[in-house]
């Protein structure tokens, strides 16, 4: 006699069962563009749908969230992301009423997937959001979730039903602005009405003092005239350089600035990549690592989920592209800056940055050299 499954296996296979032909409905229609706004008022619950563990689409979210905020104001918000990250980037900074989180490797661990995509079902919503652009898994989920708008760019051929689909502009094309644009058309705003919030994890005073006490534990006491200089010497796959490279950039830019003490952000592994500079830091704690950010006078970084990190410290940061589209991903705003570096040496490059970062020196040096 073949037995009977279990009642958990029972309940898991028709929750797959719903999910499958919920899904199939939803997928029957074509996004398209939407006439009418969504309402001003009576959105008490939101949504905000982003299933990517990388760090640098965690900070990229902030704008929007800080525009949700201003737009509505009273509503609590939700997110749904995938791995740990956005807990510690975002729990502190931001009104984040739930956290939903998919396991990283979704495929690994079924029951753990089940068991949020049951919570997230469970839950009602007013406004849902999936902001990124080409996600299939981010439109999945979007139609998935329990709300009585949803709201998603309208690319073409992109299925699934949306109450408000955007268009995709032809500017802005920064993916920290692109949510917020698909916010405020979807509100009948204008994009340009408003300055677009900046990357921010919002740190508190506590988390700065904190950072500042890390740094001078690594630098010493800051001098009047001393400029504290971030580097970041590790990113993935074709954006990164050779350790030669930045090995090259940090000995002609001690040249160049040779009042500067540097300092090297190590990467996960926590080794750092500069044999050249003493003082270095690393934590797995993001936040941690902001605030030590935060107390730098000049960051400088490959394209990376770090270098956004460091935009939303606050620190002046340049981004080293070698691959990557820089109107999509650069540093912009608050003394940041992209340069373009493909087919161009470390040398060329330091000289570049010399003359961006002229004169670096920190906020505070003029008036310290003025007292003395």
């Amino acid at each position: 006699m073949t037995p009977r499954p279990s009642r958990r296996r029972r309940d898991w296979q028709e929750l797959r069962r719903r999910l499958v032909r919920r899904l199939f409905a939803q997928l029957a229609g074509v996004s398209a563009a939407s006439s009418t706004p969504l309402p001003a008022t009576g959105i008490a619950r939101i949504l905000v749908i982003r299933p990517n563990h990388r760090l640098g689409n965690v900070v990229l979210l902030t704008p929007l969230l800080a525009d949700l905020e201003r737009a509505y104001p009273d509503a609590g918000i939700d997110l749904l992301v995938s791995g740990g990250i956005a807990a510690q980037a975002l729990a502190d900074g931001y009104r984040i009423d739930t956290l939903h989180t998919l396991p990283r490797h979704a495929l690994r661990e079924p029951r753990r997937l089940w068991r949020t995509l049951r919570q997230l079902r469970a839950a009602r919503y007013d406004l849902a959001i999936d902001p990124s652009v080409g996600s299939q898994s981010g439109r999945l989920l979007l139609l998935f979730a329990r709300a009585r708008f949803r709201l998603g760019f309208a690319e073409a051929g992109q299925r699934g039903n949306l109450t408000h689909g955007v268009p995709m502009p032809a500017a802005p094309r920064h993916m920290a602005q692109l949510p917020v644009y698909l916010l405020r058309t979807s509100r009948g705003e204008a994009f340009a009405a408003t300055p677009c919030p900046p990357l921010d994890l919002r740190l508190s005073a506590t988390e700065r003092a904190q950072g500042e006490i890390e740094l001078q534990h690594r630098l010493g006491p800051r001098h009047a005239g001393q400029a504290r200089i971030g580097l970041f010497a590790e990113a993935t796959g074709a954006k990164a350089f050779p350790s030669a490279w930045w090995q090259t950039l940090h000995a002609t830019l001690a040249q160049h600035w040779p009042t500067g003490v540097f300092f090297e952000l190590a990467p996960v592994d926590g080794r750092p990549r500069l044999s050249g500079v003493t003082a270095h830091f690393h934590s797995p704690d993001v936040r941690r690592v902001a605030a030590v950010l935060a107390g730098l006078d000049r960051f400088i970084s490959a394209d990376c989920g770090v270098m956004h990190l460091a935009v939303a410290s606050g620190v002046p940061t340049a981004g080293l592209f070698s691959v990557t589209d820089l109107a999509t991903y650069a540093p912009c705003g608050n003394g940041h800056f992209a340069l373009e570096t493909r087919n161009q040496t470390a040398l060329e490059v330091a000289a570049t940055l010399a003359t961006r970062c002229e004169p670096l020196r920190p906020a505070d040096a003029g008036t310290a050299d003025q007292a003395g």
